[in-house]
């Protein structure tokens, strides 16, 4: 699992990537291979697997306006019968909002998908 660290970079540089720590992959991972919508890896960071327009992203849980793509290299393939879950985090494009940000979403409904490890001490 990699995170998009340099937005400056073209996304096929490889500069432009870091991995996850092992611990973070490995929520990573579990959640994808489960079908959960998003997963959160610590008090700073989520994880959104299905994002209508951006795919994989990380955001931010106090700002969700700023927000990195995320990549997984290799790995086995989803188990048949578990289909990815909407991630119900809306990256916004130019057209959407003038400002780039993201529609509010602090509805509890919209994170009825959200897995949380409340023993991680974070990265």
């Amino acid at each position: 699992w990699l995170w998009n660290s340099n937005t400056s970079l073209p996304e096929s540089h490889p500069s432009a990537w870091k991995p996850y720590s092992a611990a973070d992959a490995g929520k990573l991972e579990t959640a994808y291979m489960a079908g959960t919508a998003t997963v959160k890896l610590n008090d700073s960071y989520s994880v959104a697997f299905n994002d209508t327009k951006a795919g994989l992203v990380q955001f931010r849980n106090d700002d969700k306006s700023r927000w990195r793509a995320v990549r997984r290299v290799g790995g086995p393939e989803r188990p048949r019968g578990v289909a990815p879950k909407p991630a119900h985090v809306v990256i916004c494009s130019d057209d959407d909002e003038a400002d780039g940000s993201w529609p509010s979403t602090d509805s509890e409904d919209e994170y009825s998908g959200v897995v949380s490890d409340s023993g991680s001490s974070g990265d």
